[in-house]
Order: structure tokens, then sequence, then C-alpha cells
């Protein structure tokens, strides 16, 4: 990716998808693929979209759930992913990400127990990425 596009420094994705058997895979699919789409390269892409099936995986087992809602963010060179259970559908949602500066966390991850349940997140400082 060349130049800076419209939204500065970052973007952020969130799909909510129905909980059957293709949910790994659609979860695995469209994580990587976007990660790659804002130039994480696909060795990247793929671990971030393993780490997210993961999630949605543990969030599934932590609370019954019809949904499951998982979040993708790049901004600069800091990648988050993230999923919670849902109870009902939403549209995809894309939304740009403000440049807050300053240096990040190298890795944090852990989980915060909210209202409709555990949001498992995880964010990582990559290496080698051109940045949004």
């Amino acid at each position: 990716m060349s130049g800076t596009p419209w939204w500065g420094s970052g973007y952020s994705m969130r799909w909510t998808w129905r909980v059957t058997r293709f949910l790994d895979d659609r979860v695995f699919e469209h994580v990587a693929d976007t990660f790659q789409a804002w130039g994480v390269s696909w060795r990247l892409a793929d671990l971030l979209g393993e780490l997210a099936v993961d999630y949605a995986g543990d969030v599934r087992k932590a609370v019954p759930c019809r949904y499951v809602a998982v979040t993708a963010t790049l901004e600069g060179f800091r990648a988050t992913v993230s999923a919670i259970p849902a109870q009902e559908p939403a549209a995809v949602h894309g939304a740009p990400v403000p440049n807050r500066g300053g240096p990040f966390l190298d890795t944090s991850w852990g989980r915060a127990d909210l209202t409709q349940g555990p949001c498992l997140y995880a964010g990582v400082n990559l290496l080698g990425v051109t940045p949004l």
C-alpha cells in the first residue's frame, strides 16, 4: 500500500456471524484477508486469523450464544483482534481509527467481562508492516 488512505492512521472492521459449523472458516478468512488488504504480510495475517478463530471458539464455550462478533483493527503497526458473544445479527461495520500517537504496549491480551459475556482480545505490535 502506498500513501496514506483517506481514513488516516488506521481502520477497524466488525463482523457478526451466526454460530454454525462454518464459523471458524468464516472468521479466519475474513480476518486474515482483511489484515492482508491493510498491508500486513500473509503470514502475520494468517496468525491473526487463527487467533480470532480461537477467541471466537472460547467465547462460544463460555456463553451460549447464537452469534459471535469479531473485530479486527490496525492502527499503524498495532493489530488488535477480539471476539464477543452476540444474541442477534448485526451489519458489517467498518470505521476509521484516529491516530492516537505515542508508543503502544509491546503486546497485550486479556478478557473483559461485559454484560453480554466475555470479550477476549489481543493487541500485537507488528514488524515489517506498511502502516495505513
